[in-house]
């Protein structure tokens, strides 16, 4: 019978009852694997009384094959594949071990015919090299003895094989009539790229690209995962605003998931650090507390003592208040954020009066600005509204506002999102806030803002605006040509009406550039956003260095001159050097060529390797996270100084490979960002 289920928990039943002599009876298929199971059973009684016991199942069958897999294939790599065979009867036989393979093609003989004693294992392999993108392609290793028809073992793999390469996005913004000139590399992969130009009669519609980036961001700290949950609550809070992104998303899942990894994120003391360990930060512990708190209004399940040990962190926060015998010294900013929180819980607390004398951030300020609004102080002069609106500062007919500490996040673009939903809150003068609106609308140049902290920030600001003013209806119609040929047309009559995205044919596109262009004729105002995302198959690309440079090397652990082989660990060096000075909170993002697979350091058998009797963890020098094949890791500090960042990698397939590139990026200016060159190892 053929095997291709395999599981690593075989069943799981949380409710079973027993008969009155406390006995019960399951029955349950077990998958595939060959194997020794551990069925654990635990039960308790009315009165509490508990118990648990363990035994364990052989399964096993009398001749085996057991294919040794990497986690992914990728086109044109040279794979050399290999599968243990074992003959467990009392007698020789002779065997028939063979493979088919629906993705590419085997280049070495398919079928091997090997003779196995009794208790005998061997290894067959076979060279293929995978030809097609397909994420479930299969592998079908047989093992059959040749003199009986009762000796057989047959199983599927189910493995994804993908293009080599690595994905380039580049996004334009525009108001009114506008050009975007496109010129699409050579060597991309047109069915995994896409050229689309999404329109919008309002700056609000022209928010949906900043939403799906955040709702998809791929990185997850505790900010980051805050910040993909935010537009996805906003999303859920404006269902007629956000009619388009509620179809394109699940947003549901997206709270659910969000909810779920930022409960299991939260630390003892009940706030919030950057990544999973380390001292709670106020300022982050506010902000996804604020989102937590939104989301339950939603009707999503949200854990009381999650919420409940939130608010006792900011009960039990530290802070400096000075009493009116110390009117030259100033509140901590500590305490301007507690008080924020608390506010969030309904709580209230003294409003702490804004000194022109002590220095205070712009994003900062603004949570006092509301908190204090919140607590009952109405007044711009004491409660800081009209402190904030004297730090705007004037660019053109736009404003906006400096940016914050590094630590919380900071930039132009989130103080004055930050700014604007403190006006609109406290009451303040809406058209001081529109005009920081305009001053973000002109000034975006991604899908998203500074980072993705700012990218929320300025959608919750812009939908409390949107909400507080509505824009008057258009009368306007506009057309959209690639070259001299157009490729659509249409009018927009309504306030918050839904437009399609169009999708940019990439077979039209010229290959010495082409330009499309947005024009417009009557009443009215049309914001657009062009999104290019290119897969690129350069096997030979370059590496790239916009202020961060990127090396990649792998080595055999054992010592650089040793060759690298089957089982042998491989250690991974990434190189990060010149940044002009130390930066906070850095991401890398690597790929491994598919012979080799990462080693997971959290799992215990992985934490110590015998080879050196080093410590596992004394080269995984920072957080991170193990993805499928590679890794992402988070750096709290970058330095401008030249430093190697490493992790390990085990050996599964021998064979020539080809090496994606290793990406580096500020996550709070991903405009600084770098990769590694590409590679054959």
């Amino acid at each position: 019978e053929l095997r291709s289920v395999f599981k690593d928990t075989a069943y799981w039943n949380p409710n079973i009852q027993t008969d009155q002599s406390g006995r019960a009876t399951v029955s349950f298929v077990l998958p595939d694997n060959l194997t020794t199971w551990t069925i654990a059973a635990v039960g308790s009684t009315q009165d509490t009384k508990v118990g648990q016991s363990t035994q364990e199942v052989t399964v096993q069958k009398d001749v085996i094959v057991r294919p040794l897999l990497p986690n992914i294939l990728r086109i044109d790599d040279e794979v050399v594949l290999t599968a243990l065979v074992q003959n467990f009867t009392n007698n020789q036989h002779d065997f028939e071990a063979s493979l088919a393979f629906d993705s590419g093609e085997i280049q070495s003989s398919q079928v091997y015919k090997v003779t196995l004693k009794s208790n005998e294992m061997e290894k067959v392999s076979w060279q293929i090299l995978p030809a097609q993108a397909n994420e479930t392609a299969k592998l079908k290793f047989t093992l059959k003895a040749t003199d009986t028809d009762q000796l057989i073992d047959e199983v599927t793999q189910i493995i994804p094989v993908r293009q080599f390469g690595f994905e380039e996005q580049t996004v334009e913004t525009g108001i009114g009539n506008r050009d975007y000139h496109l010129q699409l590399k050579p060597s991309i992969d047109h069915s995994l790229s896409s050229v689309q130009l999404s329109l919008s009669s309002t700056m609000l519609g022209s928010l949906s690209t900043a939403m799906t980036y955040l709702m998809h961001y791929p990185y997850g700290c505790v900010e980051q995962t805050t910040s993909s949950f935010v537009p996805a609550v906003i999303a859920k809070s404006n269902p007629t605003l956000f009619a388009e992104a509620l179809d394109r998303a699940e947003v549901d899942l997206i709270i659910q998931k969000g909810i779920a990894r930022l409960t299991s994120q939260q630390n003892e003391d009940g706030g919030w650090t950057w990544w999973f360990s380390g001292n709670s930060n106020p300022y982050l512990s506010a902000y996804v507390s604020e989102y937590l708190l939104e989301a339950k209004k939603l009707g999503f399940e949200v854990s009381e003592s999650l919420l409940e040990s939130a608010k006792y962190y900011f009960q039990s926060m530290s802070t400096f208040a000075p009493d009116e015998n110390q009117p030259d010294l100033c509140a901590s900013d500590t305490l301007f954020i507690k008080n924020y929180g608390l506010s969030l819980f309904g709580e209230k607390e003294n409003p702490q009066i804004i000194k022109a004398t002590c220095p205070l951030d712009t994003d900062i300020l603004a949570l006092a600005v509301i908190s204090n609004y919140a607590n009952g102080d109405t007044n711009p002069d004491s409660n800081g509204l009209n402190r904030l609106l004297d730090q705007a500062q004037t660019q053109g007919d736009v404003l906006f506002w400096p940016e914050g500490s590094k630590h919380n996040f900071g930039s132009k673009d989130a103080s004055t999102a930050l700014a604007i939903k403190a006006i609109i809150l406290a009451g303040g003068d809406s058209q001081v806030a529109a005009r920081g609106a305009q001053y973000l609308v002109r000034n975006r140049q991604f899908d998203y803002w500074s980072n993705t902290f700012a990218t929320a920030q300025v959608v919750r600001s812009l939908v409390e605006l949107s909400n507080l003013n509505r824009v008057q209806n258009s009368n306007l119609s506009y057309s959209v040509y690639l070259d001299d040929q157009m490729i659509d047309q249409g009018l927009v009559t309504e306030v918050n009406q839904l437009m399609k995205q169009i999708e940019i044919p990439l077979d039209q596109i010229k290959d010495d550039g082409s330009t499309v262009s947005v024009k417009l004729n009557g009443e009215g105002q049309l914001y657009s956003t062009l999104v290019m995302k290119e897969f690129n198959t350069d096997r030979q690309a370059v590496a790239l260095d916009h202020g961060l440079s990127v090396t990649k090397t792998i080595v055999n652990e054992k010592g650089d001159n040793y060759s690298l082989a089957v089982g042998d660990i491989a250690l991974v060096r990434i190189t990060l050097t010149g940044l002009e000075a130390e930066e906070r909170y850095g991401i890398i993002h690597d790929e491994l060529p598919s012979g080799l697979v990462p080693i997971n350091q959290f799992f215990k058998n992985e934490q110590y390797v015998q080879d050196n009797g080093s410590d596992y963890r004394h080269n995984y020098s920072l957080s991170g996270e193990v993805t499928e094949n590679g890794v992402i890791l988070s750096l709290y500090q970058v330095s401008p100084d030249q430093t190697e960042y490493t992790y390990r990698a085990r050996v599964v397939n021998e064979g020539v490979f080809f090496v994606p590139p290793a990406s580096a990026s500020l996550m709070y200016a991903p405009e600084i960002y770098g990769r590694s060159d590409a590679q054959i190892i």
